[in-house]
């Protein structure tokens, strides 16, 4: 799914600006393509930033689940009396 978002920013500017034929308009056309382009690649990025969110969630549900508690990158065993495994 975002290598359809990463080709489409690169692409849309290149057909935009590879534009052989004059045509009414031909301005705001060109606008468009790069607003698109860029709402793209905002999309792009809230993609990623989801992508590491949640990754950094996985990460942390399965210490937990493991006894570990995580603080600031580093996993700690939980004592026994804390049910730790």
């Amino acid at each position: 799914m975002m290598g359809l978002y990463v080709s489409v920013c690169w692409l849309n500017p290149l057909i935009a600006l590879s534009n052989e034929v004059g045509f009414h308009n031909s301005q705001i056309w060109e606008k468009i393509v790069f607003a698109e382009t860029g709402f793209e690649a905002m999309l792009c990025l809230c993609w990623i930033g989801m992508l590491v969110l949640s990754c950094v969630a996985v990460h942390r549900w399965r210490s937990g689940r493991r006894g570990g508690v995580v603080r600031m990158g580093r996993v700690e065993a939980r004592g026994s009396e804390q049910g730790g495994v």
